[in-house]
């Protein structure tokens, strides 16, 4: 084989063992006449050779036994491409069976929790939490798919409006799916790159290394010998999101007419907001713009590394992007068989979230392990930016008012930071939630601020405010979401790291946005 690959991924959870490379000098011309075949559509090819599908390899677990069942509707082409016969005749989801597909579920659930409740008061006992309403809800949004999913995720991300024991279940929510058959892989590819698209790549991984609802990603070398991730988005994926985008609106307006307490919290706003999200995680290039303006942000910090997009590659349902080689956090006995300096990479993941929140202008939002990656230089690299926050002067603003508060001890300073940009959907007690922010503050009584756990205080004070009926803006929102995500998982990396010091550092820093013009 002409070159060994890491065995480590740089793309999410999802991600099973990465499959062996195809081999690219003595074996390229084999390996270019069997790829080139399967692009083109070409139906024969001398033996041994297979035309119908890739080279087979190695796939990750559980990934390719349904690749070929995974149901999704191919409806939409990028750039007008005709589906091919094979493809076209995959069953579409109409409005009507999608809305009756959708009630059935939910009817289902509410059955089975009144059913599990009733049992339980007869028998007098606590409702099984297999059987609880979160876990109920929870198997009904994974049932009705990315959508949903997503919906979910979202929901698990607001303390400020979710109910902790939902909140704890619907952070189970896992974005996973079957992969895309690699026949539509390959047309995927073909329409956003041309009948051409063979002679772009010296090798290309059938086998993907991550499987998302919106797409999957496959590690591929460009002819000039670049390592590249490519991000293929699934076939149909953004006509399904938008029958489910167009049922949701309709059924939280008639929400809001029949509930007040839907009214107060303006559920059609936040189903507008989720939507406007959504639709922007299926666009890629949005992604692509979102990945170079981080880019910028870190051009000249060699700690942090973010992959370059190559443009003339990529289009709304095609992402190609420097490969960065490493090992994720998540693989924590890797990490620890390399020597990793984990005292040093939670401080560089800190750093990096200090950064993008405090002098630029958007951010990576999902911190999670599998997200970033330990560079063999030592550095951290950041991948996997289908969900980027902005940061907004006024988010920005509020985030210091709040910080500054909180490192103060200055509950009324807190109380005022929060009630001058959220939203009461009810009357707020002032006195009683002094009292409450109060206590709250009472737990970094005398510690200095090494010993401050910054995301565990936000993440008491988003769900106070729940408790107080006091909605955040949804960026506001996001960004505290971040930072408690960042400090649970530098956490998992360092348990004695605390991330208050970096943040405090940053925020008293001169905000440079110039390298995001």
């Amino acid at each position: 084989m002409a070159d060994t690959r890491a065995e480590n991924s740089r793309f999410g959870s999802a991600m099973g063992k990465p499959s062996a490379s195809i081999a690219t000098d003595a074996g390229s011309r084999q390996f270019f006449w069997r790829h080139s075949s399967f692009l083109a559509g070409a139906s024969t090819s001398p033996r041994p050779m297979r035309t119908s599908r890739f080279p087979q390899q190695s796939e990750p677990a559980g990934v390719q036994a349904e690749a070929d069942h995974d149901g999704y509707a191919v409806v939409d082409r990028p750039g007008g491409g005709a589906a091919s016969d094979e493809l076209r005749g995959q069953f579409v989801t109409t409005p009507f069976r999608r809305g009756c597909k959708i009630a059935a579920v939910g009817a289902h659930t509410a059955a089975t929790v009144g059913w599990n409740g009733m049992v339980a008061r007869l028998r007098r006992r606590d409702i099984d939490a297999a059987r609880s309403l979160p876990r109920q809800f929870r198997l009904a949004l994974e049932e009705l798919g990315p959508t949903f999913v997503k919906l979910g995720q979202l929901l698990s991300a607001r303390s400020d409006i979710t109910p902790n024991s939902l909140q704890r279940e619907l952070s189970e929510l896992r974005d996973h799916a079957p992969a895309i058959p690699q026949a539509a892989v390959a047309e995927q590819v073909r329409i956003s790159l041309g009948p051409s698209a063979m002679s772009l790549f010296a090798t290309f991984e059938v086998a993907p290394m991550a499987c998302a609802s919106i797409g999957q990603v496959h590690r591929a070398t460009l002819s000039d010998g670049r390592r590249v991730a490519v991000k293929v988005q699934r076939p149909g994926i953004r006509s399904e999101i938008e029958t489910d985008l167009a049922l949701l609106r309709k059924m939280s307006r008639v929400i809001t007419w029949l509930s007040a307490r839907a009214r107060a919290y303006d559920l059609v706003r936040m189903v507008d907001e989720f939507a406007t999200m959504l639709r922007a995680e299926t666009n890629f290039t949005i992604e692509a713009g979102n990945i170079d303006a981080i880019y910028r942000t870190f051009v000249n910090d060699e700690s942090v590394t973010v992959p370059t997009v190559i443009g003339e590659l990529s289009s709304e349902s095609l992402l190609v992007m420097d490969w960065i080689e490493g090992i994720p956090l998540s693989k924590s006995e890797q990490l620890d068989a390399a020597g990793a300096d984990r005292p040093t990479l939670a401080r560089l993941v800190v750093h990096a979230y200090a950064v993008m929140i405090f002098q630029s202008d958007r951010f990576q939002a999902d911190p999670q392990p599998a997200n970033l990656i330990s560079r063999p230089d030592g550095g951290i690299g950041l991948v996997d930016f289908g969900e980027v926050g902005l940061v907004t002067a006024d988010a920005r603003a509020s985030l210091m008012n709040l910080l500054t508060a909180f490192v103060a001890q200055n509950a009324d300073g807190v109380a005022e930071a929060v009630l001058s940009v959220g939203r009461a959907t009810r009357a707020v007690d002032r006195k009683a939630l002094a009292v409450e922010l109060e206590t709250l503050l009472g737990g970094i009584t005398n510690k200095s601020l090494k010993e401050v756990r910054l995301g565990a205080m936000l993440y008491d004070l988003l769900h106070l405010l729940r408790i107080r009926g006091i909605l955040l803006p949804a960026d506001l929102a996001v960004l505290l979401k971040t930072m408690i995500v960042c400090e649970a998982t530098t956490s998992e990396i360092d348990p004695a790291f605390t991330m208050a010091g970096v943040f405090a550092g940053l925020m008293l820093a001169p905000t440079d946005e110039s390298h995001n013009d």
